[in-house]
């Protein structure tokens, strides 16, 4: 990274609270490519081993349980 670049970052990061920094340090650590998990050709075995019935299952309790937000969580 350029020192400009990085000069220019850290003028704006100190004049953010405590809070927003660590906000921005959240955001800034998930820009960056996950070191876990499985790559694709691992995951492709898996490739139409869920049935229609239980995707849709699957989907559902998705859409029911994750598309709520709790607006005291934070």
């Amino acid at each position: 990274m350029s020192t400009e670049l990085s000069a220019e970052i850290l003028n704006e990061l100190s004049s953010l609270n405590a809070e927003a920094q660590r906000r921005v340090l959240q955001f800034i650590r998930s820009l960056k490519p996950s070191q876990s998990g499985m790559s694709g050709s691992t995951l492709r075995q898996f490739v139409s081993t869920l049935s229609d019935a239980d995707a849709k299952e699957l989907m559902d309790a998705v859409k029911s349980g994750c598309e709520k937000v709790d607006y005291d969580e934070w």
